[in-house]
């Protein structure tokens, strides 16, 4: 029986090949107002949408597709459209769709630092909506 020294009883301790994970992770960019994050995009992403919003035309695109997602009116047409799917089966496998019960919300503001460096901070306003149903098991 011969010893290799370079062998541990865990494999990952010896690096072998860069992680993909770790290589895609490297070349994302940096979120702009929390460090150490990044962004889920390129850099020539990042480049193609900053030049994007500069042209009024994707401006107004841009925001005639929010109002068409917040607007209540069109809250009916999404609703059909899942229940069809679910008619069809194409709801993605150990998924339900179920219409929660309506409970409170809840508004808070935080202090998020931004810059651990430059001691910078950024106030963070959120809203946790709760709600509950049957078919989900308390915390």
């Amino acid at each position: 029986m011969s010893f290799n020294p370079y062998a541990s009883e865990s494999a990952s301790r010896i690096k072998v090949r860069s992680d993909p994970k770790e290589v895609e992770e490297s070349k994302k960019i940096d979120h702009p107002l929390i460090e150490g994050k990044k962004l889920d995009m390129s850099p020539s992403e990042m480049n193609n949408f900053t030049k994007a919003m500069k042209h009024d035309e994707f401006q107004s695109i841009m925001s005639e597709y929010v109002d068409e997602i917040s607007d209540p009116k069109h809250r009916t047409e999404h609703d059909q459209y899942l229940h069809e799917m679910v008619e069809r089966g194409e709801m993605p496998p150990g998924s339900a769709l179920i219409q929660p019960e309506t409970g409170f919300c809840i508004k808070t503001t935080a202090k998020r630092m931004v810059s651990d460096t430059k001691k910078t901070f950024f106030d963070q306003k959120s809203f946790i909506n709760i709600c509950w149903h049957e078919s989900v098991d308390k915390p």
